[in-house]
Order: C-alpha cells, then sequence, then structure tokens
C-alpha cells in the first residue's frame, strides 16, 4: 500500500527536484527577536517533504575574516526545517550577527 505522504510527493511532484541544490542567503536582519531564534527564508521549489542538508556557501571572493565569521554563525544554526516552499532556522541559544549564505542540497 501506498502511504500518503508518498502519494502526496508524487502528487506534487517533488520528487524530480532530487539532487538539487539551493543556494539562498539568511539575512542577520531577520531573525527573531527573542530566543529561540527563527527565521523563515523562502525558497522556490522546496518541499516540506524533502530532508537535505546545508553547507555555507563559501565564494573564491569571500575574505578569510568573512569566512570566519559565516562558519561561526553557522554553528549557531540549532535546526531547519523544510516547508513548501521555504525552510525555517532555528537558533537556541545563539543569534547570527552576519547574513549567512548557504547551500542546500536535497538528495
Amino acid at each position: 500500500m501506498i502511504s500518503d505522504e508518498f502519494y502526496a510527493i508524487c502528487k506534487n511532484k517533488s520528487f524530480l527536484k532530487l539532487n538539487t541544490l539551493f543556494e539562498i542567503n539568511v539575512p542577520a536582519s531577520g531573525w527573531s527577536a527573542s530566543a529561540p531564534y527563527t527565521q523563515t527564508v523562502n525558497v522556490e521549489g522546496m518541499s516540506q517533504f524533502f530532508n537535505p542538508s546545508y553547507a555555507p556557501d563559501i565564494k573564491d571572493s569571500t575574505s578569510a575574516g568573512s569566512e570566519k565569521a559565516i562558519k561561526k554563525a553557522c554553528g549557531f544554526i540549532s535546526m531547519f526545517e523544510t516547508l513548501d516552499g521555504a525552510i525555517k532556522l532555528t537558533c537556541k541559544a545563539k543569534k547570527p550577527t552576519v547574513d549567512i549564505p548557504l547551500l542546500i542540497k536535497v538528495v
């Protein structure tokens, strides 16, 4: 028997987006005011059924100081949740103070 979740994925054709790489920016100004700090970022093509991994998106042009700050800010992320068309990030203890460029890979 096909599960309701699997049926919904197939119906929405979300399975076509597997092995997709999303590039997003998480702005420092977008976090909620108090802990746990949360932010929802729109990601076109994201599905609540995806279980992606993420990493900082460090470009060749990123300075050493900026790279260090971005990687530190990534360490503040406690969890993220995929939604239809967005992701929700949570930082339980500390709020990032720099914009975080992320690569999100759906496998």
